[in-house]
């Protein structure tokens, strides 16, 4: 785990601004897979669409879309909030 850490703070995931749409998609799925302490099928149920995500000035919701493998059919959406890290230089 250490080893894909340390990796997505290089090329090409780094520099953030000069990193490709596609790197930055990578390194944020990826970050967000390994602080979700879920299942995976959980992280495929997130949407981009108007009204599945919230950005905050303190992190982002998600709203789920479809059933957990452990909810049951009466189960509202949930929702997934992913607070906001800064960066600190060292």
């Amino acid at each position: 785990m250490l080893k894909v850490l340390v990796g997505i703070h290089k090329r090409p995931f780094e520099p953030l601004n000069k990193a490709s749409l596609k790197y930055v998609t990578l390194k944020t799925v990826l970050i967000i897979a390994i602080t979700l302490f879920g299942r995976c099928s959980d992280l495929q149920s997130f949407r981009i669409g108007e009204g599945s995500v919230n950005i905050q000035c303190n992190g982002i919701t998600f709203l789920c879309h479809g059933l957990a493998k452990e909810d049951r059919q009466s189960h509202h959406k949930a929702l997934v909030f992913f607070q906001l890290f800064l960066k600190t230089r060292s």
